[in-house]
């Protein structure tokens, strides 16, 4: 008995009519004999072995009941027939491959008749099919595909079977790679130039072999141009490749490989005595081992501290001036003129002392590798002891800790997939692949994530995807997919460093509005409204998980877009300002710059939530765009097992590179949309790609204006800033043509013109009607205005620091200079009771500001005493937040700020701003001539140079004194039981004088006209305190705590003191009048009566001026 719904009856048991029957009949069988046709039509095919009994089973495998005498078609019987043509019915239009008996059509109830139909010639399938076409088998060969497995899949390329015969590349393949018998090569866009062009068509045709190069021109003017002329393209004028040879980064390799090579050779020359050879061999072997597991492992076990490279410090010193002279013969030979600044002797014996500093700093990068292995082995050894085993992705860390443990040992084993590629054991390999020593064509990246395939894809074949930090920064965050080796991955578990997890981490005030970030404290309130406080951690090695595999369907990929805001870090290797019409442009070398990942940007502007969730302790993290439930299981579980909770972080990046730059832009639009035109313009005129250079736009946290950087990613620099700066005329150009004839006219900006898969997150920001206005107004012309000075952080001691008065007095000059009155020095602004007081350097106020109102300037990094620990640091912040929030307008200013031109000019043309003094922010603009003439002046008045000293405690006061600031010094001396001398971090400068030193010495620089010519305008002079016997005619300094000089508006003063006494009729006298008298005859004496007795203090004597 058959159940219906799962047998096919040919006879149905009720009786009625079936399509096999209505088949039976149409081939011409009466009624009544169809049931012994159809009968022994089954027996035919039973007997013959067509069709075969079968049991039916249920899904648990049992036989499924009252269902018996089943059977079915037998596969292997089967067989596919060549046919040409089909038999189709003239009703219903189904189509069969066999004729029917009495052309009879086989459907249901149908009672068409067939007819032939032959084929169609033009059928793309059948042609397929009849031809005998290959099918394209592609594989990816980008840069995202291991080195090895690029290895692999070029050699089935080139060999004759068909596995692989089609490669869909980057211009990875277009130099030096002979791939082999190629047939055709087709370019998905007109290239850049001829030399693009000829290197990919060049591939094909090779071995006496004809090829076909199809080119498909895009709707864009540059493809359009040379499809309407491709004479041009086929004619043009192919340079040769170049690289840029003021890439100091690429000098120093090339120094370190040729110190080396000149070291072995001193191991083998005769002149040299035994004794000495065997020490530089004995060197040799120590600090440049054969393998690198010397670095740090030593007998087997893992070393306790790092190798000492003091020999090879020590050999170098001894050898330096043969050394330096041999590296600047190889470097001589035909090295550019205009590229020899790199090359300079200077610049060469540089790379040659700081070898070994770099050297350590690779081995520091793989012992932090080693130390984070062996940490999570410990941690997941002690996991697996209390609950017995690991889960999955535990145990898949811990193989993979366990391998690289193994590799930095050099005890891994290489599989034959792994043969390509550096060599990982040996020394130049690892220091080639780490960027010490050439190693051209290998992936280098400080930052590796490391991913693994599972063994049902490729075997289990894991691989490295090294990224440079920047890079990093955007791509290696949690919920970002990473493309690479034909799979998606995703970065789950962060490799944070031992001493990084043990240090406080960074923390950025965040504000999203103006896209900016601000370095600030935990538990400090956010200045600026809307802002936000985040921690961060440095980014870091991942560990990606695979997702799954592409596949061949997939035409869009997903890239998370990520907030990411910068800042620089006040240190720059100079460079050169320009004009480019109204606008000022800035090409510096070397600027440090700190970049800050926030957050998923969808993340941020659908729910505010900032950062992403990341545990501290293991490094294991989650999508932020995760749902709830699935974020507090992640909070709940890390919280169990590591013991912290879960607070959301970002992850920042140092970055140094050669920028291009217009600083102050009026807003993000135009900042964006500019220089994405300069960009696109660069890529159509220069020999690069698009992603070759990069944008960042540096937002202010109290100010809307914004700094619009164009930076180059690439170590060391390309050279392209150059190159753009050099054909600017031509670039801006293009610029114009490709913002004011977008092809699909769009209102703001699309892909036709400004918009592209990666700038995604930028695109509300772009408008090429704003770019096409200030390329307009600013021409394409470009003035070199004037060199701007390196600038090197001002809180380093070994640069000098700068003198509080000298600052000032510079200050104030450059004030006069510009155009602007006196301000207010010295005056208090009290503040609400949990702050106190403060006083700014100098206050300006304007005709619409009210007595409580005004802007505050403050001069930064001055004595590293007063500006140089975090807890001042905070406290000025506090006091800056609580100004602007309350009717104050506050400019900081670098005190390295004073010698940078372009820089001076911002802040006074914000200053003016603030002022309304529209006429004076406009001539500030144009002209900045007053800045020279002040540099000038500041050279022909010359100033005293203090050599700062640190002396041991012993050696204080012998010849030298501390420096300190008059106004600190009046409180210092002034109040003594407040502040206790071990409690400054003094300044100490060695001087030249007769007098023996004692303690209450000290240095200051006095500042003003008043005591001339005894006591120069700007002269350090040396003072003594306290001051002893009388005072009368005495030089000395006078804290003033109602009063204010009425030169300086400070609250101390230098001046001489005489005065006027009363004795009363007990013999007991009393002050009736202090005059403190000043030299110079222009100036009035500050007069003080009995009234003010008790609001002065005497508190220092000047005892010589030293220049």
């Amino acid at each position: 008995m058959e159940k219906q719904e799962l047998v096919t009856q040919w006879l149905s048991a009720r009786g009625g009519d079936t399509t096999i029957r209505q088949m039976a009949k149409k081939w011409g069988v009466t009624t009544e004999n169809v049931e012994g046709f159809l009968g022994g039509l089954f027996d035919v095919l039973v007997k013959k072995g067509l069709l075969k009994p079968v049991r039916l089973k249920g899904s648990k495998g049992n036989p499924l009941p009252n269902v018996s005498g089943v059977y079915q078609v037998d596969a292997d019987r089967l067989r596919l027939q060549q046919n040409h043509g089909v038999w189709r019915c003239r009703n219903c239009r189904r189509r069969t491959t066999r004729r029917s008996p009495n052309l009879a059509c086989p459907a249901w109830r149908c009672d068409g008749v067939l007819e032939f139909v032959r084929e169609d010639p033009d059928n793309y399938d059948l042609q397929l099919l009849d031809q005998g076409y290959s099918m394209l088998r592609p594989e990816e060969h980008t840069a995202m595909v291991p080195h090895d497995e690029r290895e692999r899949l070029e050699n089935l390329f080139k060999g004759d079977s068909e596995a692989v015969n089609a490669f869909v590349c980057t211009p990875t393949l277009e130099l030096g790679v002979d791939i082999g018998k190629l047939d055709a090569i087709l370019m998905r866009n007109v290239p850049p130039l001829p030399a693009n062009y000829w290197q990919r068509a060049g591939r094909a045709g090779r071995r006496h072999r004809m090829a076909v190069d199809l080119t498909y021109c895009r709707p864009v003017s540059h493809d359009r141009a040379y499809f309407a002329e491709p004479l041009k393209l086929l004619t043009g004028r192919v340079d040769p490749p170049a690289f840029n040879l003021r890439n100091d980064l690429l000098v120093a390799k090339h120094v370190h490989a040729t110190v080396i090579t000149r070291l072995h050779q001193y191991a083998r020359e005769s002149s040299r005595s035994t004794a000495e050879i065997r020490e530089i061999a004995d060197t040799l072997k120590t600090c440049l081992p054969d393998r690198v597991s010397a670095y740090l492992f030593e007998g087997g076990l893992v070393r306790e501290r790092l190798p000492d490279l003091t020999p090879l410090r020590v050999l170098i010193d001894r050898n330096a001036d043969d050394l330096c002279g041999y590296v600047e013969r190889a470097f001589c030979q035909g090295w550019p003129e205009a590229d020899a600044e790199v090359t300079r002797p200077e610049a060469l014996r540089a790379h040659v002392r700081g070898m070994v500093d770099t050297l350590t700093e690779v081995i520091v990068r793989l012992e932090r590798r080693l130390r984070w292995a062996l940490e999570q082995i410990r941690r997941l050894n002690g996991l697996r002891e209390k609950q017995g085993d690991l889960e999955p992705e535990d145990d898949a860390l811990f193989r993979r800790c366990d391998t690289l443990v193994k590799r930095l040992k050099g005890t891994a084993k290489r599989t034959r997939r792994e043969a390509e590629g550096y060599d990982d054991v040996n020394t130049f390999g690892v220091l080639a692949a780490e960027g010490f020593l050439p190693g051209y064509g290998l992936e280098v990246g400080s930052v590796l994530g490391t991913a693994e395939i599972p063994f049902w894809r490729t075997g289990a074949m894991s691989f490295t995807l090294p990224r440079p930090p920047s890079i990093a920064l955007r791509e290696y965050v949690p919920g970002n997919l990473i493309y690479a080796n034909g799979n998606r991955f995703v970065s789950r578990r962060f490799h944070r460093d031992i001493d990084e997890e043990r240090s406080e981490m960074p923390v950025f005030e965040v504000s999203h509005e103006r896209q900016a970030v601000k370095e600030t404290n935990l538990g400090v309130a956010p200045a600026a409204l809307g802002a936000v406080v985040l921690p961060t951690i440095a980014v870091c090695d991942v560990d990606l998980v695979h997702q799954s595999h592409i596949s061949d369907e997939e035409e869009l990929r997903f890239q998370m877009g990520v907030a990411v805001y910068g800042l620089e870090r006040d240190q720059h290797n100079g460079g050169r300002a320009y004009r480019w019409g109204g606008q000022t442009l800035h090409h510096r070398r070397g600027v440090h710059l700190r970049m800050v990942n926030v957050g998923a940007s969808i993340a941020i502007d659908r729910f505010e939530r900032f950062g992403y969730p990341v545990c501290r302790v293991c490094g294991q993290s989650v999508s932020p765009l995760s749902s709830d439930r699935q974020r507090e299981h992640f909070e709940e579980t890390h919280q169990e097992r590591c013991g912290k909770p879960i607070v959301p972080v970002g992850f920042y990046a140092d970055v140094t590179a050669d920028v291009l730059s217009l600083p102050a832009c009026p807003d993000q639009t135009t900042a964006y949309s500019v220089l994405e035109a300069l960009r696109f313009a660069a890529a159509r005129v220069l020999d690069m790609h698009l992603d070759d250079l990069q944008l960042l736009i540096i937002g202010h946290v109290d100010r809307d204006e914004v700094d619009a950087l164009l930076w180059d990613p690439m170590p060391g620099g390309s050279g392209l800033l150059d190159q753009i700066c050099e054909r600017f005329e031509e670039i801006a150009t293009v610029a114009q043509e490709i913002v004011e004839n977008c092809p699909a006219a769009c209102e703001k900006s699309c892909i036709d013109c400004l918009q592209t898969f990666r700038n995604g997150y930028y695109h509300k920001y772009l408008d090429r009607t704003a770019a096409q206005e200030r390329l307009a107004a600013w021409g394409t012309h470009l003035t070199a205005s004037h060199e701007i000075p390196a600038k090197q952080p001002s809180k380093t001691p070994e640069e000098g620091t700068h003198p509080v008065n000298e600052a000032e007095r510079r200050l104030r000059h450059l004030l006069l200079a510009a155009g602007f009155e006196e301000g207010i020095r010295g005056r208090q602004i009290r503040l609400d009771r949990a702050i106190g007081t403060t006083t700014p350097d100098v206050i300006y106020r304007a005709p619409h500001h009210d007595e409580d109102e005004g802007v505050c300037i403050y001069l930064d990094g001055l004595s590293r005493h007063l500006h140089g620990n975090a807890a001042t640091a905070e406290q000025d912040q506090r006091i800056r937040s609580w100004l602007r929030n309350n009717g104050y307008e506050v400019i900081e200013i670098a005190v390295s700020d004073l010698e940078d031109e372009g820089a001076m000019t911002r802040h006074f043309r914000r200053l003016a701003g603030y002022l309304n003094a529209g006429d004076l922010r406009e001539a500030l603009r144009k002209d900045a001539s007053w800045f020279r003439r002040e540099r000038e002046a500041n050279t022909e008045r010359g100033r005293f140079v203090l050599r700062l000293v640190r002396p041991r405690p012993q050696d204080r006061f012998t010849n030298c004194a501390p420096l300190m600031p008059l106004k600190v010094a009046a409180g210092y001396f002034g109040e003594p039981q407040t502040v206790g001398e071990e409690e400054w971090d003094l300044d100490w400068v060695e001087i030249d004088t007769g007098r023996r030193l004692r303690k209450g010495m000290f240095v200051a620089q006095v500042v003003g006209k008043s005591m001339e010519p005894a006591i120069p305008d700007g002269a350090y002079c040396l003072f003594g305190s306290p001051v002893e016997g009388t005072r009368q005619g005495r030089t000395v300094v006078v804290l003033l705590r109602d009063k204010a000089d009425p030169e300086t508006g400070q609250r101390f003063t230098v001046k001489r003191y005489e005065s006027e006494k009363a004795v009363s009729e007990d013999g007991t006298w009393r002050h009736v009048r202090v005059l403190l008298k000043p030299i110079n005859r222009d100036f009035e004496p500050i007069e003080l009566t009995c009234e003010d007795e008790g609001t002065v203090d005497v508190v220092a004597e000047m005892l010589e001026v030293l220049g």
